[in-house]
């Protein structure tokens, strides 16, 4: 019996004996892995700074046992707090992995630009506030410049060009934390080499920030002619009729200033294909208000990067569709804009840009008074009043907004007119007019009312796409045709509608029939026509109107 209790307490020996190397394998790897780290066991680090790039550090390189020997220095008797302060939750961090060669911890630190405050949490999520004799040493290392939005450099963008140009040289300085200006190392920011970039239409530069000396030399590339040599405020002087490849140099200076954080110099050299640039023509010299007028672009590929700007402002952004080799757009101008006097009309001076093209133009706005000098009586009965609450419009504009705000670059619109929906039957409203509700409110009619008997067939002024059927308290049955660029008209109060979403539709071709639904007071039809978000008037584009059509640029 003993010497068999003998040999189990020997078999439990010789188990103890074989587990330890493994008990205490796993006890130096949970202190390496979640104890101190010191510059014996780091032999490797990971840093990615706040622009989200990486740098690996070694105990081989005098540069990575110094980066090293700093980040230890900031855990070396930190002072656990706990948690990170509140307002550091959502802010960006260094993430360094130390590793020692067998495990890694990850840590994430947290610096304050103005000040040697700093924090950071290991894995498993206990947060630490390093000495602040330990934070200067890094916040003095080129490491900290991500901390400092001053210390990147000014980009420089080519309006109209496929990419920002790199600088041949740069010096930069920015003011750290203690208020002293620091070198920027710039030797990954800068390019030897040349690159050649696509402009459209001319040179146009931007900076951000903006110099305080900015001297451009463009020499031609065909012949290594000087064509401009001057201030940047000047490039306007040099023109471009066609297509040309240019070479540039760009000196760029921000003076060092007791109000600047940053102060600098750099230079580029780079060349340039500049396309054909872009030219914009108006479809018409002069319009009155409550009208629209086309414009055609040439030599413009994207039309989405077409600007425009209005002086006096026309409250509407044009949206130009592609259309061929041309861009179009059509630019409404509301009947609201109404000229003082028939004798004093409005000039309106456009600014189209694209690229490195800038045109100015002007439309001549007449005045068209619709009769808004007159107020006319429009009765309806109590529960018909009530369909125009302000509670109903807004309904009907929250349901029909996304549709005036859609465009199609598929033209169905040809070049003959928009015909009238009836010859033979009254108007009960008439576009622009002012209306006073039953003696109360008073609104502006935006489109014409027709009176006409309950199921006369309403066809289509012109060829479109149906972008909208539906019902709404104001419009009754409505249906909504696209003609083109945004241009749509709109067939409300009707009885039925005889068509869906998506149906092409011919010139005349039925959308539904005659009715007396929504807010009217009459059997018959409501017909609009708007661009984009603004009602215009259909009269100058009928067959006996002042246009008789769309005028497009002759050229197109």
């Amino acid at each position: 019996m003993k010497k068999t209790v003998k040999n189990k307490f020997v078999l439990v020996i010789l188990a103890i004996a074989i587990f330890i190397p493994s008990v205490v394998a796993v006890v130096n790897y949970n202190r390496e892995k979640n104890g101190p780290v010191d510059t014996k066991s780091v032999v490797s680090m990971k840093v990615g700074d706040l622009d989200g790039v990486e740098y690996s550090f070694s105990k081989d390189t005098e540069e990575g046992r110094r980066t090293i020997d700093i980040f230890v220095a900031m855990m070396t008797d930190a002072e656990e707090v706990g948690q990170l302060p509140e307002p550091l939750f959502d802010d960006p961090f260094y993430l360094v992995t130390m590793s020692n060669g067998n495990t890694e911890a990850i840590y994430r630190y947290y610096f304050d630009s103005a000040s040697a405050d700093a924090y950071y949490t290991d894995s498993n999520g206990s947060a630490f506030k390093p000495a602040a004799s330990a934070v200067e040493a890094f916040m003095k290392s080129s490491l900290s410049a991500s901390i400092y939005g001053d210390s990147k450099l000014p980009v420089l963008a080519l309006t109209g060009g496929d990419g920002n140009v790199k600088p041949s040289d740069a010096s930069w300085f920015y003011r750290d934390f203690s208020g002293e200006f620091v070198v920027l190392d710039c030797s990954d920011k800068i390019s030897a080499e040349s690159e050649v970039y696509s402009v459209e239409g001319g040179l146009s530069m931007n900076f951000e920030p903006y110099p305080d000396y900015f001297h451009v030399t463009v020499v031609n590339a065909s012949d290594n002619n000087v064509i401009f040599d001057d201030l940047y405020e000047n490039i306007s002087q040099l023109k471009f009729d066609k297509a040309s490849k240019v070479k540039v140099d760009v000196e760029a200076k921000w003076y060092e200033d007791s109000e600047r954080e940053f102060y600098g110099e750099m230079e580029y050299s780079f060349g340039a294909d500049i396309s054909a640039p872009a030219v914009f023509y108006l479809g018409a010299g002069e319009i009155s208000n409550g009208e629209c007028v086309s414009v055609t672009g040439i030599n413009i590929t994207d039309p989405s990067k077409v600007k425009f700007s209005s002086e006096p402002d026309i409250g509407y952004t044009p949206v130009f569709y592609k259309d061929g080799d041309v861009v179009c757009a059509l630019i409404p101008i509301s009947a609201d804009k109404r000229p003082v006097s028939a004798a004093a009309p409005d000039t309106y001076k456009f600014t189209f840009t694209y690229g490195g093209t800038v045109q100015e133009t002007e439309l001549r706005v007449n005045l068209r008074d619709y009769h808004e000098t007159t107020e006319y009586t429009y009765t309806v009965a109590d529960n018909i009043a009530a369909l125009y609450s302000d509670a109903s419009r807004s309904a009907a504009s929250n349901a029909l907004s996304s549709v005036f705000a859609s465009g199609s670059s598929e033209r169905y619109f040809g070049d003959g007119d928009f015909a009238k929906l009836f010859d033979d039957h009254a108007l009960n409203r008439s576009f622009g007019k002012n209306y006073k509700l039953n003696g109360g409110a008073a609104f502006k009619q935006l489109g014409l009312e027709y009176t006409a008997p309950d199921g006369e067939d309403v066809k289509a002024a012109e060829a479109g796409e149906v972008v909208y059927v539906g019902t709404t308290d104001v419009t009754g049955n409505i249906v909504i045709i696209e003609h083109g660029y945004g241009l749509k008209t709109l067939y409300c109060h009707l009885g039925s509608a005889s068509v869906a979403v998506g149906d092409k539709v011919a010139k005349g071709g039925v959308v539904g029939k005659c009715g007396r639904t929504g807010f009217t007071n009459t059997s018959g039809v409501y017909f609009g026509m708007y661009v984009g978000t603004v009602p215009v008037s259909v009269y100058p584009f009928w067959n006996d109107g002042t246009f008789g059509r769309i005028p497009f640029y002759a050229g197109n």
